[in-house]
């Protein structure tokens, strides 16, 4: 789904298309690693909401996926 650093950023590994979406929109950054996700960084509490949507954004994803299966 993603995980943690600390308490200052996390990383998800979102598709090239909802990576590139989420980077434009400006919610998260290209991750360093070239092609594998997006780094969403933590800089207060003010930021635990768009964290969360993150998180759900991605286990939703997911989900559907595996219910293909």
């Amino acid at each position: 789904m993603g995980h943690l650093h600390g308490e200052k950023h996390a990383d998800f590994l979102f598709p090239k298309s909802i990576r590139n979406e989420l980077v434009a929109s400006g919610v998260a950054e290209p991750h360093v690693v070239p092609d594998s996700g997006v780094s969403f960084w933590i800089k207060g509490e003010q930021d635990l909401p768009q964290l969360i949507k993150l998180f759900r954004m991605q286990y939703d994803r997911l989900a559907r996926k595996n219910n293909k299966n």
